[in-house]
């Protein structure tokens, strides 16, 4: 995704010649019977991800992007995902506390000597509980990005846009029929 030249911030695409993605991923779980025998319901997981992209586009098109060698737009140097969590089966509940952050990554290619774009890191925290009941019966809660961080945007240092997704909730019975 590129930013064509001019005050208008049309929004284009352009392919590449070459991209290469490289890096490594770790996942963790634990549950926590080793701290005492009733907390054997009680798991803890994580997820790593360090990724290093390079894309290589053409010097001969016209309108060029800034850049003809960087990382992948939308592409983020890290993912980190964790999770506090129970799970009974015995008893039909299940919840978890999620937690999600990312390394900055274009958001758009910069042209015309701008710089591209970069989404800054943004963390995320959800709750999410269930309760199955009466053999076929379950209740759900969702609580979705409790932090409310700031989605920013950044060009050169200056800040091009930011907003917030603003939490949810919701609250959810459903029917097994099989």
């Amino acid at each position: 995704m590129i930013i064509l030249p001019g005050a208008a911030g049309i929004i284009s695409f352009e392919n590449a010649d070459f991209a290469e993605n490289q890096g490594i991923e770790l996942e963790f779980y634990k549950d926590l019977s080793f701290i005492r025998d009733s907390w054997a319901d009680f798991y803890i997981s994580t997820n790593l991800a360090y990724i290093e992209s390079e894309i290589q586009l053409s010097t001969d098109r016209p309108g060029s992007q800034t850049n003809n060698s960087r990382p992948l737009q939308g592409q983020s140097p890290y993912v980190a995902n964790f999770q506090f969590g129970y799970d009974n089966k015995e008893r039909g509940i299940s919840a978890s506390l999620l937690f999600n952050v990312f390394g900055k990554r274009i958001s758009e290619a910069g042209t015309s000597g701008s710089p591209d774009v970069y989404e800054q890191p943004f963390r995320q925290l959800d709750f999410v509980y269930s309760h199955k009941f009466a053999e076929r019966w379950k209740i759900s809660f969702k609580a979705k990005n409790l932090l409310d961080d700031d989605v920013e945007f950044l060009q050169g240092g200056e800040i091009t846009r930011q907003y917030t997704k603003g939490r949810s909730f919701g609250v959810g019975v459903s029917y097994d029929f099989f």
